[in-house]
């Protein structure tokens, strides 16, 4: 076993071999959890700006960002259809 050694000077050795790996187990898994967190915000972020209302132009048929159209009394239009 592990803890049964031979001699008096691999003892430490091997105790300080185990805390080293359960550091570095902790560090990983601390690290994967941050990583989860992070995609999620990403994710969240992309779809609230994945969809966005449209509307289409009544001269060309195109459909467009509710926020980049035009209204006007017969609907909405491209800024390049804008009525002058």
């Amino acid at each position: 076993m592990l803890w049964q050694v031979q001699s008096k000077g691999e003892a430490p050795m091997a105790r300080l071999i185990i805390l080293g790996l359960v550091v570095a187990a902790v560090a990983f898994v601390v690290r994967r959890l941050a990583q989860r967190a992070a995609r999620r915000r990403d994710t969240a972020a992309q779809e609230e700006k994945r969809f966005t209302p449209t509307v289409r132009c009544t001269r060309c048929g195109a459909y467009l960002d509710r926020s980049r159209a035009l209204s006007h009394a017969d609907g909405h239009t491209c800024p390049e259809h804008a009525p002058e």
